[in-house]
């Protein structure tokens, strides 16, 4: 007999899961995802965006 909703061809699908959007930043893995897609940045890159992350909120004195 079985699950019935197997034999008549409606098997439960798994949720899915909207992708993340914008940027995330894993500082402990050097990673940098884009709209969930792993970008590859050199280490510069990666140490460039680090600092402009960290030191965007600063502003200029007059």
């Amino acid at each position: 007999m079985g699950d019935p909703t197997i034999s008549a061809g409606l098997a439960l699908k798994p949720p899915i899961h909207p992708r993340p959007s914008g940027v995330l930043i894993d500082l402990s893995r050097r990673e940098v995802y884009l709209d969930g897609e792993t970008l590859n940045l050199t280490f510069k890159e990666f140490e460039l965006l680090n600092f402009l992350v960290e030191n965007g909120t600063r502003h200029r004195r007059p």
